[in-house]
């Protein structure tokens, strides 16, 4: 084993002994799922693999330190996020936000997790399309069809929603600066990772955008009222 000194766990980007975890069990697969269609656990399973003849090579089996064996996994990591195009990664950053952001939360009821389902992330498929109709439509069940009124339920909730933004930023210009920043935060920082809980943080801003634009059109049909 090398010495510690030569181990460069102290990465700025590695915040815990996560992060690699991260990148390796979500990010990375997606985007490599995106750039060429290779399925996402044949990318998790190559890269477990480089890590552990990494960590053999320069840790040995006596070092378990967490850190240490994490600084190994983020070099595997950086140098497979060098050999990926940058055009995966904005196509999949879009599509996952766009999933996260159209999401219905009724697939985040226990009931509903509970249903027999195929993993979206074992989905073949290089767009999001492509995996989405394969996903729905090559093993319908009970999962998928509650997923389909889900998404049918949502279409108006999301014009409502983009309406209320536009009504908020004609009358509180700042207010609707600090609503698509929290909205866009989360958004980006889920990045590829597509499911309900991660819509969940956005949620209170996204009811308020909706009630605004309801608010509006309550409005509208008090002043179409006849009088009586």
């Amino acid at each position: 084993p090398v010495p510690l000194r030569n181990v460069p766990y102290y990465d700025s980007w590695q915040l815990t002994s996560q992060t690699p975890h991260y990148f390796v069990l979500a990010v990375l697969p997606l985007v490599k799922q995106r750039a060429d269609g290779t399925p996402f656990q044949i990318t998790v399973d190559r890269i477990e693999a480089l890590y552990r003849q990494r960590v053999a090579q320069r840790l040995g089996k006596a070092d378990g330190n967490p850190f240490h064996r994490a600084a190994v996994r983020s070099e595997v990591v950086r140098e497979e996020i060098a050999r990926l195009p940058l055009g995966a990664y904005v196509k999949a950053w879009l599509e996952g936000m766009a999933v996260n952001l159209a999401a219905p939360g009724l697939l985040a009821d226990p009931r509903v997790r509970a249903l027999p389902k195929p993993s979206f992330y074992g989905t073949p498929g290089i767009t999001l399309w492509e995996r989405a109709r394969r996903y729905l439509f090559d093993h319908p069940g009970a999962y998928q069809v509650l997923l389909l009124l889900g998404l049918a339920a949502m279409i108006p909730v999301l014009v409502l929603q983009a309406a209320g933004f536009v009504i908020l930023a004609r009358a509180l210009p700042w207010a609707a600066v600090l609503a698509g920043a929290v909205i866009a935060y989360f958004l980006l920082l889920n990045g590829p990772i597509a499911t309900p809980k991660y819509r969940l943080p956005i949620e209170p801003v996204l009811i308020v955008l909706c009630a605004i634009a309801l608010a509006r059109l309550w409005d509208l049909r008090g002043r179409g009222a006849p009088a009586p």
